[in-house]
């Protein structure tokens, strides 16, 4: 079990138990932000992944690495050529949850469902990694070797988090963000999975982050993985 996928909803603290867990098993963190980098740099024709691939480094370029492997043996046996397309990648798939609607020009949703899952896969191929959010658990619930967790957390505790960490000082306004961003993440899982976010029939566990802290809910996580890796 090299690959965990944790799930959650803005503003209940999974970025960070995320974080946590990655850091104490030494395995890669990915969030949006990353897998937008991932694409981004993927995003170049086969020829000048095969003259430059020696010189892609380590940390994040060690998945750029290894993706672009994956392309040119794909591509090699007649599969699909190069899965990452279509302009400004790196803005489509770090597009946050409560920017996510159809009122918004530069969201191109069916991009979006495409280009996410193609990236899930190929890290999934990798390994040693947690995947943070994007329906990353939808996305590899046929690999068993996965853990699969979700992270819940009460609503009034999230809209506290979310006012801290934005800065937000009225209470009806951090509200409301946490609403866009459950009502759009709600609307991806249902088009792109037919699902819901914290999925129980698919969540190997479900925690709720206002009834444990962080160490706590990583110290679970990290046992289960030992447990199941035999470590």
């Amino acid at each position: 079990m090299n690959v965990i996928t944790i799930e959650g909803r803005l503003g209940s603290g999974a970025p960070e138990i995320a974080k946590d867990i990655a850091e104490k098993l030494s395995f890669d963190y990915i969030d949006r932000i990353i897998m937008a980098e991932i694409a981004k740099k993927v995003n170049i024709s086969l020829d000048h992944v095969i003259e430059t691939e020696e010189n892609v480094n380590s940390g994040l370029n060690k998945f750029v690495k290894a993706i672009q492997r994956i392309i040119k043996n794909s591509a090699s046996i007649g599969m699909a050529g190069d899965p990452y397309f279509g302009p400004d990648i790196e803005q489509i798939l770090s597009t946050p949850y409560q920017k996510m609607n159809k009122n918004n020009e530069n969201f191109d949703e069916e991009m979006f469902i495409q280009t996410t899952s193609e990236v899930v896969e190929d890290i999934y191929s990798v390994g040693n990694s947690v995947i943070i959010g994007r329906g990353a658990s939808e996305i590899l619930k046929n690999h068993k070797d996965v853990l699969k967790i979700g992270i819940s957390c009460d609503k009034k505790d999230r809209i506290n988090r979310i006012m801290k960490e934005q800065n937000i000082n009225d209470f009806s306004s951090a509200k409301k963000i946490i609403g866009q961003a459950d009502n759009n993440q709600n609307n991806y899982y249902g088009k792109a999975f037919n699902s819901s976010p914290l999925n129980e029939n698919l969540l190997d566990i479900i925690i709720n982050s206002s009834h444990f802290s962080k160490e706590n809910i990583s110290k679970l996580c990290i046992s289960i993985v030992k447990n199941k890796n035999n470590l």
